[in-house]
């Protein structure tokens, strides 16, 4: 029996008998990260993340967003998270369609230009999602989306893990997730494509974004309650992979909650949320 074998066989041993995922479909997710400064005035964060929040209708792509305050999990390596204070979060249904997307003038110039006039930091990660291919799962549509918590999770391959360790992982915490012992609304997961730094880097950060929260893949997580949230951070598999122990196949780099108004708009209460 290889190594890889035995690492596999010992971490997907921490996952209870969930119920099979049903059909799925591929869609396409950007993330953008902002770190706003504490001087920064609570009007002047909400302007600009209400406004990288309102790209969706400047131009073609987009067929859902979200966007709020981004907490780090306390449970989570917490050098790189704390790092951002607010998220936005647009998914597409087509890989071009987020490429057009990100390449038109108008989204560059806001997240090139406009939005780091404020904000110390703003990156975006682009990456896919495996969902359920379901209409009111792809567009996020019912009162169960109102608000909620995001939960965000950028991992590492382990050494002399593969890419098939890593994928029945997170398959395997997607089921867990949407089970009945922690109710999430839906789980999804992919290969992280790219990770963009918008604007100039501040000069006084020794922390390059570029190079040390570039993930191998994202894990994306919705619940209703902080509570469900909670549940699902603590359970073994899921505590394996954010404290980075090695019988995991893959480890968390960073982790977070993005926090979803009832509005499904952006919000600046609390400026700096503690971690979860």
């Amino acid at each position: 029996m290889t190594a890889t074998n035995k690492l596999n066989r010992r971490s997907s041993s921490n996952f209870p008998k969930c119920h099979a995922l049903g059909k799925r479909t591929n869609v396409y997710e950007t993330l953008t990260l902002l770190n706003f400064p504490a001087t920064i005035e609570e009007d002047s964060v909400s302007a600009v993340v209400d406004e990288v929040w309102s790209l969706q209708y400047r131009a073609a792509g987009p067929i859902c967003g979200s966007a709020g305050p981004f907490t780090p999990l306390a449970t989570a390596p917490t050098s790189i998270a704390p790092a951002f204070t607010h998220a936005v979060l647009f998914r597409y249904g087509e890989q071009r369609l987020l490429e057009s997307f990100m390449s038109n003038p108008r989204i560059k110039d806001m997240l090139d230009t406009s939005a780091p006039k404020t904000a110390r930091t703003v990156v975006t990660l682009s990456f896919s999602s495996i969902i359920p291919n379901e209409l009111e799962a792809i567009f996020r549509r019912g009162s169960e989306w109102d608000e909620g918590y995001e939960m965000v999770v950028a991992l590492k391959l382990h050494p002399g893990s593969s890419e098939e360790d890593a994928m029945e992982f997170l398959n395997l915490t997607q089921q867990l997730a949407t089970s009945s012992a922690y109710g999430a609304v839906q789980a999804g997961a992919g290969k992280c494509a790219s990770l963009v730094t918008h604007g100039s880097a501040d000069s006084s950060s020794s922390t390059d974004p570029s190079t040390e929260i570039a993930p191998d893949y994202m894990l994306l997580v919705r619940f209703q309650t902080k509570e469900q949230l909670l549940a699902f951070v603590q359970c073994p598999a899921v505590g394996a992979a954010l404290e980075g122990d090695e019988r995991s196949p893959i480890k968390a780099l960073w982790a977070g909650s993005l926090v979803i108004t009832p509005s499904d708009n952006s919000t600046t209460k609390p400026h700096y949320a503690k971690p979860l």
